[in-house]
C-alpha cells in the first residue's frame, strides 16, 4: 500500500488560486480545483477558505452525507499540520481580525441574518400587497 502524503501548511498556503484551489478539512487535504463551478455555495466560498485550514467553515455549514461522500474524490493527502493552526494562528490573520473586531460578532447571529431578512421583506410585500393594493 502506498504511504499517505502529508502536505504542510506551508504547501497548502500555495493553492489558493481559482485554478489551484487546496484546503484542508478535518486533518485531511483536498484539491478542489474541479469542484470549483459546481459547489452548490458558490466558488467564492471556496475561494475565501482556500489554502488553509478551513475545518471550522465547512463544519458550521453543516454538509449533507452525501457532501461527505463526494470528498473522497478530491483528497490528496494528510494534512501535516493539523492542529497547529488553531495553537498558534498566523501573524496576518490575527493582524486581521484585530482589525476587524465589529465583525467577531457576525458569525454568531449571520446565518440568521441570511434566513430572517429575506423572510421579512417576503412578509413586507405581501402585506402590502394584500392591505394596499
Amino acid at each position: 500500500m502506498a504511504a499517505t502524503r502529508k502536505i504542510s501548511a506551508e504547501e497548502l498556503a500555495k493553492h489558493t488560486a481559482y485554478d489551484d484551489c487546496w484546503m484542508a478539512i478535518q486533518g485531511k487535504v483536498y484539491d478542489l480545483t474541479k469542484f470549483m463551478d459546481d459547489h452548490p455555495g458558490g466558488d467564492e466560498v471556496l475561494k475565501d477558505s482556500a489554502g488553509r485550514d478551513a475545518t471550522a467553515e465547512f463544519d458550521d455549514v453543516g454538509h449533507s452525507e452525501e457532501a461527505w461522500a463526494m470528498m473522497e474524490e478530491y483528497y490528496i493527502g494528510d494534512f501535516a499540520d493539523a492542529g497547529k493552526e488553531k495553537a498558534t494562528p498566523k501573524p496576518v490573520a490575527s493582524a486581521a481580525a484585530t482589525a476587524k473586531a465589529p465583525k467577531a460578532e457576525a458569525p454568531s447571529g449571520g446565518s440568521m441574518q441570511r434566513i430572517l431578512i429575506p423572510v421579512l421583506i417576503i412578509l413586507i410585500a405581501l402585506i402590502i400587497r394584500y392591505f394596499f393594493l
